[in-house]
């Protein structure tokens, strides 16, 4: 009891950068208010092992990574070439509109299958996009990504293609969302089951994007901090926006963290449970209050505990990271409710020539959030599915224009 006096729940506002220093003094203070050390509630499993329970630094990039041939490139080229005369809108691409030889769709069904079964990653590496205009490479993108998953979503401003370069180049960081910045971007998720970026350029320092596998973050709370694991799971955490407008209220509570059934792909182990797969939605910006965090001022704080758990997730997937550096060229995709990502801050070459509003040289990639359910099954939560439901509403009544900018185009 004098634990809870001591440390009121609503005192507490965290910062976008996690501090590691404050978390470990924090986290200190709060544990030695207790009488005894936390210990994991039995209903949760001691540890969960499957394919995707990797360490970063033991991850082989071999593993994931397909070098595109001379000849595969030849056959995509000439599928992208194909769809380009047909005139067709980008909206309609999908596996059948983007037809490949039957070898090709076969390795790409089999690498469908890693990201939900496997590791949870797939870097197409070598597509060359100084070969094709811009359209053609939006239509290989999309068109490749639609024998990788079943439907592409409708992400912010009604785009189904999103441009992720720095337009700030040094101003103010708060003038524009994250993809529009060079700054680090702390662990988080985005929306979807599957998240697929083409890169066009990389950074001429930094700018890796960095992964963390959600049950090798499971695995370290389950054993360092037992109580941060249980607050995750609980649905009082407060988010902004509700799916379903009709209930009046600008924000709707839910967990972080969700153990589903897992795939059946893994291999059981004598003392982890491969029954359960645990699952994270969350973004930090918008579940705090900072000047890069995107919480409206009457939405609810998070608690003590909370702050402490949210920034304990962060350090575990940091200490378990694996970064891949962009190359031109590679086409990435990953599973994103088992995958946390971030990115290093980076740095772009200086005197690039501009056109319309950002560099031909600077870092720069598109981004596609796509949905799975046949693979990764319906969202593990009923606000979730309803999410799910309006950014993948389908690509009617939305200009080509609109849906797939050419520009970087931060509204």
């Amino acid at each position: 009891m004098a634990g809870i006096e001591k440390f009121p729940q609503s005192e507490f506002t965290l910062e976008y950068y996690p501090n590691l220093h404050r978390f470990a003094r924090d986290r200190a203070e709060r544990l030695a208010a207790l009488n005894a050390a936390p210990t994991l509630p039995t209903s949760l499993p001691r540890s969960i092992i499957s394919k995707m329970s990797w360490d970063g630094a033991k991850l082989d990039p071999c593993s994931y990574t397909w070098q595109i041939s001379d000849a595969e490139l030849d056959e995509i080229n000439q599928t992208c070439a194909e769809y380009s005369r047909s005139n067709k809108a980008l909206g309609e691409l999908d596996k059948r509109a983007f037809r490949l030889p039957a070898t090709l769709e076969r390795n790409l069904a089999a690498r469908r299958l890693d990201l939900h079964a496997g590791s949870g990653i797939l870097l197409l590496r070598g597509l060359r996009p100084d070969l094709r205009s811009q359209r053609e490479n939006f239509i290989l993108f999309a068109g490749l990504a639609s024998h990788l998953s079943e439907q592409r979503g409708r992400q912010s401003g009604k785009k189904y293609l999103v441009h992720i370069t720095d337009l700030a180049a040094g101003s103010d960081l708060n003038k524009y969302p994250a993809p529009y910045c060079n700054h680090e971007l702390p662990f988080h998720t985005d929306a979807g089951d599957v998240i697929a970026m083409l890169v066009f350029s990389g950074a001429a320092n930094g700018g890796s994007g960095t992964f963390a596998a959600v049950s090798t973050i499971y695995n370290k709370l389950a054993e360092s901090s037992p109580d941060l694991l249980a607050a995750l799971l609980q649905p009082d955490w407060p988010f902004e926006r509700p799916p379903d407008k009709s209930l009046g209220t600008k924000f709707y509570k839910r967990p972080v963290l969700f153990l589903t059934a897992g795939s059946g792909e893994d291999t059981p182990r004598p003392n982890g449970n491969n029954h359960v797969q645990p699952e994270m939605i969350f973004s930090r910006g918008a579940l705090i209050r900072s000047s890069q965090g995107q919480q409206a001022p009457d939405i609810p704080k998070l608690t003590r505990i909370q702050c402490e758990a949210l920034d304990a997730v962060h350090f575990a997937a940091a200490e378990t990271a694996h970064r891949i550096q962009y190359r031109e060229g590679d086409l990435l995709l990953f599973n994103n409710r088992r995958i946390l990502h971030g990115r290093d801050a980076f740095t772009d070459a200086a005197g690039a020539d501009q056109v319309q509003g950002y560099s031909l040289s600077r870092r720069h990639m598109v981004r596609l959030w796509l949905k799975d359910e046949q693979m990764a099954g319906r969202p593990p939560n009923s606000a979730l599915q309803a999410l799910w439901g309006k950014i993948f509403a389908g690509e009617e009544g939305v200009e080509e224009e609109r849906g797939w900018p050419s520009v970087p185009d931060p509204s």
